[in-house]
């Protein structure tokens, strides 16, 4: 896997690109992301690793089209890889971690065309989200070349959505509804485990932390309602005695955390919301 190069950027060379913070080097677009990307792929030892490769090229073809208020979609999944660093897990995890935070969004945000490219025609969508999430599972544990552990991994964090009626909800209870599902399928399909946690972190890291440049000021406010709860719970978990995360990289993920924490809290008093009484409405469902 050799890195790419750009006529645009020619200057960034990869030990420049690893030296950079990771929204510095996502500034300067997607081929510096993937060049980064690659760059710490080969600084831990996983250069030619088949099941990180493929993730690698597969998700910005599944994430084609897809754009946030500040760039091109594919830009969080290799945002959330370029936290491991900081995290210090394992090398033994690696694998299933980079391969799985590639396509962590893939399943959930594309299913159709997962099925579309790798189902063989033997997977057909429907018209139930839920069912095609399943089918799009299914499909990559069938046709691509990904472990069990990584299959495992981006199943657990991919989010199954709630049934809602919009003809007896409210737009507001509707998103309630969401935040309580969201919640609790992190809590009980994440958390449980250590692997899955790690990852989850990186993507609460890139949505959560950063979420006024991730979503753009104008969701920022709804994004910290959504993320909030599961600080706590993060946090627990970075102190936890499985946590893959140790040492000195725990007090440094978790002052990242408590700064990002301190942010959201002010804007959210500032707007009157009350994250406590979210909390705890949530962590009771």
């Amino acid at each position: 896997m050799a890195a790419p190069t750009s006529p645009y950027i020619p200057e960034y060379s990869p030990e420049k690109l690893m030296a950079m913070p990771v929204w510095d080097v996502s500034d300067l677009g997607t081929t510096a992301l993937q060049a980064r990307v690659l760059a710490e792929i080969d600084a831990y030892g996983l250069t030619g690793d088949k099941e990180i490769e493929w993730a690698f090229y597969e998700a910005p073809i599944l994430h084609a089209g897809q754009e946030r208020t500040n760039g091109p979609y594919v830009h969080h999944p290799l945002r959330t890889v370029l936290y491991l660093r900081s995290y210090e897990v394992p090398q033994q995890y690696l694998p299933t971690l980079i391969a799985g935070l590639l396509m962590h969004d893939t399943v959930e945000d594309q299913s159709v065309r997962i099925m579309e490219r790798h189902g063989n025609g033997l997977y057909t969508p429907t018209t139930d989200e839920v069912q095609n999430i399943n089918l799009a599972m299914q499909c990559l544990r069938t046709n691509s070349p990904l472990n069990e552990s990584t299959i495992d991994f981006i199943d657990r964090v991919t989010e199954r959505p709630p049934s809602l009626d919009p003809r007896r909800l409210s737009p507001e209870q509707q998103r309630i509804l969401k935040n309580w599902a969201f919640f609790a399928h992190a809590r009980h399909n994440i958390f449980t485990d250590p692997v899955a946690t790690v990852g989850k972190r990186a993507d609460v890291e890139d949505n959560g932390v950063y979420n006024d440049r991730t979503v753009g000021m104008k969701k920022t406010l709804k994004s910290d309602v959504k993320y909030h709860p599961l600080w706590n719970v993060l946090e627990d978990a970075l102190w936890s005695s499985d946590s893959l995360i140790t040492g000195d990289a725990r007090k440094t993920t978790s002052g990242v955390f408590a700064l990002g924490q301190l942010r959201a809290q002010r804007r959210m008093d500032e707007a009157g919301i009350s994250i406590s009484s979210i909390y705890e409405t949530l962590k009771a469902a």
